[in-house]
């Protein structure tokens, strides 16, 4: 496989990536450009050993980079703008927006549509989770594309998606374990004994429920809320560790992707997980019931695996990869079939 090295051009900054090409290039190929999930993610979309279901360092983009190409298509990826420049030993924080994603995934759209041996009429954005929503935003800027695949899909306006995490599936989950008795008081005790963790979105207990044996279903209700409440208001007016308050101004302040993605004409192929903690199946089915007068959008939902399509460990605990052949494979069929 050859591999070129690129440079993404945006108005605040430069981005490093690679363009990979298939075996065999006597003529133009499709070209498939890889969007990221939320977070600091370098070009071969790196994840720490001690997370993956086999204990091996997660390389996502470079499994879906060899996935793809093998079945003679191009492939873009490239450094997150989350992730500092090589000559660069700290991140610009406040290069940390959601037009700014959306804007470098354009130029990657540009670079590849005028680049030598890329089909220009066969671009494809790829996005994972945040990387989703960031495909259909630029989309709207990018006519040219041929399609999208979407996986582990973002459906929903982040405000609408935070509240559903944070308090509505928290208090959903109670009822799963068993955990509230018929006249509304929910076990606490019992609840601190779980190894809270090991379900990915509820990985620690609000200070409130740190001494308490039990509690009414309301006043845990009204916990959940409040502490939604507060963290929401903090990361909208100063920002957080991971963000500075203006990209979460703006996140929320999108139109839902359900909504937005109905303007795009091309094929569409959603894959997501039936096990994912981060974007639930929820906000899959508002894409497809958004769409379900196209007949060219493909909907695939792979059983028992989470939000990098890869099963739990032994012990329960969620897995980020690396992503399962299975999916791999229909991921490829797919893009053969529509290319």
């Amino acid at each position: 496989m050859k591999e070129d090295m690129i440079q993404i051009h945006s108005q605040d900054g430069v981005l490093e990536g690679r363009l990979a090409w298939p075996a065999c290039t006597e003529q133009e190929v499709p070209c498939v450009i890889l969007l990221h999930p939320w977070g600091a993610w370098d070009m071969d979309g790196s994840h720490p050993a001690d997370m993956s279901v086999d204990d091996q360092p997660v390389r996502m983009f470079l499994q879906l980079r060899d996935a793809i190409a093998d079945k003679g298509m191009s492939v873009l990826r490239y450094n997150s703008r989350f992730v500092p420049a090589s000559n660069d030993s700290a991140v610009d924080y406040q290069r940390r927006t959601f037009s700014g994603l959306v804007e470098d995934a354009c130029a990657a759209v540009d670079l590849v549509r005028n680049t030598d041996g890329v089909q220009a009429e066969a671009i494809w954005l790829l996005g994972i989770s945040l990387g989703t929503e960031v495909a259909i935003a630029a989309s709207e800027k990018a006519p040219i594309l041929k399609g999208l695949v979407l996986m582990s899909t973002i459906g929903e306006n982040y405000l609408y998606r935070r509240y559903y995490m944070d308090v509505e599936r928290k208090l959903q989950w109670l009822w799963e374990q068993q955990l509230v008795e018929k006249d509304g008081t929910v076990k606490v005790e019992a609840l601190r004994e779980l190894d809270l963790p090991r379900w990915g979105w509820w990985d620690h207990l609000e200070e409130e429920l740190q001494t308490l044996e039990s509690a009414s279903y309301e006043q845990i209700a009204s916990i959940l809320k409040l502490h939604y409440d507060k963290n929401l208001a903090r990361d909208l007016q100063l920002g957080n560790e991971e963000a500075p308050s203006q990209f979460w101004q703006e996140w929320i302040s999108n139109e839902p992707a359900y909504k937005r993605i109905t303007q795009f004409t091309g094929p569409i192929c959603i894959i997501q997980a039936s096990d994912d903690n981060a974007t639930p199946i929820r906000e899959a089915y508002l894409l497809k019931n958004a769409l379900k007068d196209r007949s060219n959008v493909s909907f695939t939902v792979f059983d028992q695996l989470g939000h990098i399509f890869s099963p739990r460990r032994g012990d329960a605990r969620r897995t980020y990869g690396p992503i399962a052949s299975e999916v791999l494979s229909f991921l490829t069929h797919y893009l053969e079939e529509n290319n």
